[in-house]
């Protein structure tokens, strides 16, 4: 409805996100984590070149020319714009989330980003089951996995802190096992 508005917008939040990009390059961190969330099921693909890609690209260009690390924060929808996400220079997908509450498989998402680390999202729907089924799902994603260098299992979901000890000793008990 307001195209030259909306223009206007967009060049100033380049502009924000450029200068934000240029101060963690400069910064001692070693690690600059992206939390955008971005999600195929708002996101195109078509919108995410026109949109996010730019922003990816310079931040990714300027962050590996200072040596930093990348993660990008993406827990939603990746199926629809796994092939985006796979030509953007960030090191690690952090808070990747797979079945049985995201829609990709750990395999398809090695087979999508094989250059990527994969930070993978322990589902938080699975806390509530039993011991049995977590290590059950544990072992599937470690298997599809395939190979544990560049695999992280972790949680960025809210869970009940009295399912911690026996969810997370499932997966620390399937982890074990290998």
């Amino acid at each position: 409805m307001h195209p030259d508005e909306f223009q206007a917008l967009l060049g100033s939040m380049t502009r924000l996100h450029r200068r934000q990009a240029d101060i963690a390059a400069e910064s001692p961190a070693e690690v600059i984590w992206f939390p955008d969330n971005v999600t195929g099921l708002i996101m195109s693909p078509a919108r995410f070149e026109m949109y996010c890609a730019p922003i990816y690209e310079y931040a990714c260009s300027v962050l590996r020319q200072a040596g930093k690390l990348s993660f990008a924060h993406y827990d939603g929808a990746n199926l629809p714009i796994k092939d985006q996400i796979a030509a953007m220079d960030f090191d690690v997908m952090e808070a990747f989330t797979p079945p049985p509450m995201g829609e990709m498989t750990v395999a398809e998402a090695r087979a999508a980003w094989p250059d990527k680390v994969l930070s993978l999202n322990f589902p938080g729907n699975l806390f509530r089951e039993s011991a049995e089924v977590i290590r059950r799902w544990t072992r599937t994603y470690i298997e599809e996995a395939r190979d544990p260098k560049g695999f992280i299992i972790g949680c960025t979901e809210n869970f009940d802190a009295c399912d911690f000890e026996r969810a997370f000793g499932a997966i620390a008990d399937a982890m074990a096992d290998g």
